[in-house]
């Protein structure tokens, strides 16, 4: 009997949002004033990662800033359901073995639709 061929790597959304980096010590400005930092992210059918830049798939040397495999997360969730000062910042949570990536958008619609993308292709990683 053959082994079934792995699935191919493909992008189901990408886009900017900010991250909020790990709990660790501070060790430069922007860690002690807020710490948001703005990132490219790449959703695929079996990662969540994210860049510093936009990524261009095509270089070998792109590596990501961080990544979670989708079998590894556990929940997508609000963080916060009200825009923050006068700013709309929309904030989620992924949860996923011990990490948590606290991501923003400025709009809600944006993070309905990450957050929704990102559920259905954990489900759909789960489900291979």
């Amino acid at each position: 009997m053959a082994a079934m061929a792995e699935q191919a790597e493909r992008v189901i959304q990408e886009g900017w949002m900010t991250k909020h980096p790990s709990q660790r010590v501070c060790r430069t400005q922007s860690d002690v004033v807020g710490g948001w930092h703005k990132r490219w992210f790449v959703l695929t059918n079996k990662r969540l990662l994210y860049y510093e830049t936009v990524s261009n798939p095509s270089i070998k040397e792109s590596r990501p800033r961080g990544e979670l495999p989708l079998e590894a997360v556990i929940d997508v969730s609000v963080a916060d359901d009200e825009p923050v000062d006068d700013e709309c910042r929309y904030d989620f949570r992924v949860d996923a073995n011990g990490t948590t990536w606290q991501l923003r958008t400025k709009m809600l619609k944006d993070r309905v639709s990450w957050m929704g993308m990102i559920r259905a292709a954990v489900q759909q990683a789960r489900a291979v």
